[in-house]
């Protein structure tokens, strides 16, 4: 398992199995990244430069949001990890 920031924007779509893109709304995005430094304006402009979250969405094999409760990401994180670990 690896995590890379802007996998789509990049050329290494081919390289894996399956991809599991963790995803949210916008104002939650917005905010993650205004809770790390950046002014609002900084912030969309950043979201802007990347590949929309509904197209990560949609090229993804698996896509976890986190923009509710720490339990309903919890859940889907299990039940993606029950189906990648299937034999």
């Amino acid at each position: 398992m690896v995590a890379i920031p802007l996998y789509f924007e990049g050329d290494r779509v081919q390289t894996f199995e399956r991809v599991v893109v963790t995803a949210c709304d916008l104002s939650t995005q917005v905010a993650r990244v205004v809770e790390r430094g950046f002014t609002e304006e900084e912030a969309r402009h950043r979201i802007a430069a990347q590949l929309p979250t509904e197209e990560k969405a949609r090229q993804a094999d698996h896509v976890v949001w986190t923009d509710r409760r720490f339990a309903d990401t919890d859940r889907q994180v299990e039940e993606v990890w029950a189906v990648l670990t299937r034999p």
